[in-house]
Parts: C-alpha cells; structure tokens; sequence
C-alpha cells in the first residue's frame, strides 16, 4: 500500500456515524493522523485548536453543509486546511461548480474511489513546506 510522506493531519467532517467512522480508520490504516466530526459546528471548533492538512467534509450536514463550514471559517477567520475536499452523493455539474466557488480543490462523489484518494492524498503530501 502506498503511503504519502509525510503522515497527513486530517479532519473527516461527516454526519452519517458509519461513513465517518470507516474513512477515519481507513486514513489511519493509511498512515494518516485523523480527527472526525459530525457537523459544521464540531468542525469549526476541531479547525480553530488544531492545524489540518487536508480536511474532507460531506456536503449536507445535520447543522449546515460542507461550503457553509468553509464559508464560515472564513468569515470567522478560523485556519482552514490549505486541501480541502468535498465528498458527497451531489454529482451534478452546478453541485461540482459550487464546491469550486466555495473553495474546494476536488469534488469526490460516494462511493469514493480508493485508487483517486490516494492519488489526491500524495497530491496533498506533496504541497506541503518542505516536501518534494
């Protein structure tokens, strides 16, 4: 199994408990350091105590969806992970166009394949300072 070096801190923001759960121990599997939340709110507090490298967030949540978080950390001036990613069931163009506006690098849509997250995991290793 590849492995992006160095490790990555990840936060999964995802409100369906066995989703979150899966991607979490797979990242860890992965070699990745990982925090998950539920929603918006849990989100915003996890960004503001800790750094992220990447953070993948679902779009509709319980309490906002994934381009409020961003919109939000934003506004609020909370450091918001130099990758972040949308994942969700919303595949249509104008859906994929406001992940972009809101500030999203990539627009996965579940199932996620494995084969493309890694790709975009050593994408997102390799734009960190001092990596090659």
């Amino acid at each position: 199994m590849q492995r992006p070096t160095p490790p990555l801190r990840i936060v999964v923001v995802e409100n369906d408990i066995d989703t979150r759960t899966f991607f979490k121990l797979y990242l860890e599997q992965l070699g990745h350091r990982v925090d998950a939340a539920a929603g918006v709110s849990e989100a915003l507090s996890m960004l503001s105590q800790s750094r992220y490298d990447v953070l993948f967030a679902d779009i509709a949540l319980a309490d906002g969806s994934g381009w409020d978080l961003l919109d939000i950390a934003r506004a609020c001036a909370i450091p918001c992970p130099p990758f972040p990613v949308a994942m969700t069931g919303y595949g249509l163009a104008e859906d994929r166009a406001r992940s972009e506006a809101a500030g999203f690098r990539h627009h996965l849509v579940k199932p996620l394949d494995p084969t493309k997250l890694k790709s975009l995991l050593t994408e997102a290793s390799r734009e960190l300072p001092g990596t090659d």
